[in-house]
């Protein structure tokens, strides 16, 4: 059993693995505190001097009057407007195949010949205008006839010298939308910043009689004229139904205008000044958003007179909103603005 000497020794070297470490701990962290404090300084000091020397460059766009679009919003997808996959009549072997995937063919151009068992040739024809969608053979390779085995197709055509796009239409919508009506579509594959190219224009073609009752939406189709070939099946498309036209509005970028929880904010620059401004926004197109002005008020002056003064959020034409690094700056910041 240890005497009191040793004892007194476990004591000490026990304090002492406990004190190191914990001194260490104490030097990390009054370290991590400095460092943190040394960069929140340094940002602060750079956020400053960016402001003090007006070097923070922002693009701006003006304010306008306009016509807009208001429409109602859906997503769909691109289909050509006719599609036929195409067998052969009996089994052999392939001799000849004429096109490739991409090729243009018109109704009754030869796709491909199949030598049959009986040692007679067999001519493939397309039985529509359109392009070669797909092809699943090889000259040399075995062409097997439809059957119930079968059904694997040689080729699919597709005509999209006109393409539809398919929506499904809320219930709700259902009776605001009439065939005939006209429809805006937009893909991922033509952004905003190509406009108007990337917008097409197209009509409404056909609604589903019935409601799909998992989804409670009817199947909606609109037709597109796509003679350049541009829109391509498979494509996801943004469709906008027209609703209303709205005449002599004022606009902005929709990139200008940052949405907040009870209200939006657009940035205007005025003398190289960001000025806050709180505003209500109308309809929009994808591109542009309307304000809505407050309306103003007529307040009394001390001589009895009624004087119009401008509230807090309206915008006039002309004014110069905030599009680029609209939502990296503050009202009274200096900026500099790109031209």
């Amino acid at each position: 059993m240890p005497d009191s000497r040793e004892r007194d020794g476990m004591r000490r070297i026990t304090a002492k693995r406990i004190i190191i470490p914990a001194l260490s701990l104490l030097v990390l962290v009054l370290l991590g505190f400095r460092m943190l404090q040394y960069q929140r300084t340094r940002q602060e000091a750079g956020v400053g001097a960016l402001a003090e020397e007006g070097a923070f460059p922002v693009a701006v766009a003006k304010v306008v009057r306009g016509n807009l679009e208001e429409m109602i919003s859906m997503a769909g997808t691109v289909v050509p407007q006719a599609r036929v996959e195409v067998f052969s009549r009996m089994s052999g072997q392939l001799q000849e195949v004429k096109v490739k995937e991409g090729d243009v063919v018109h109704r009754n151009d030869l796709l491909a010949v199949v030598q049959g068992k009986d040692g007679e040739p067999t001519s493939i024809l397309s039985p529509i205008a359109g392009v070669i969608a797909r092809r699943s053979c090889e000259r040399g390779g075995i062409a097997l006839a439809m059957d119930a085995t079968n059904s694997m197709a040689l080729f699919v055509v597709e005509d999209i010298e006109a393409v539809k796009v398919q929506v499904g239409l809320p219930e709700t919508l259902v009776p605001l939308v009439k065939v005939g009506e006209e429809a805006r579509v937009r893909v991922e594959a033509y952004p905003l910043d190509h406009y108007p190219l990337a917008i097409f224009k197209g009509k409404v073609t056909g609604i589903s009689p019935s409601l799909d009752v998992g989804s409670r939406t009817a199947r909606a189709e609109l037709t597109i004229a796509n003679r350049d070939g541009r829109l391509k099946p498979g494509m996801f498309a943004m469709v906008g139904l027209v609703r209303e036209q709205l005449k002599n509005v004022l606009l902005v970028p929709k990139e200008s205008v940052i949405a907040g929880d009870e209200s939006d904010m657009v940035y205007v620059v005025k003398d190289n000044i960001v000025q806050e401004r709180e505003v209500q926004t109308g309809a929009s197109d994808g591109r542009l958003v309307q304000i809505l002005n407050p309306e103003r008020s007529q307040n009394p002056s001390m001589s009895g007179e009624h004087t119009a003064f401008r509230p807090k959020g309206s915008m006039d034409e002309g004014d110069e909103v905030v599009t680029v690094g609209a939502r990296m700056v503050y009202d009274g910041q200096k900026v500099r603005v790109i031209r």
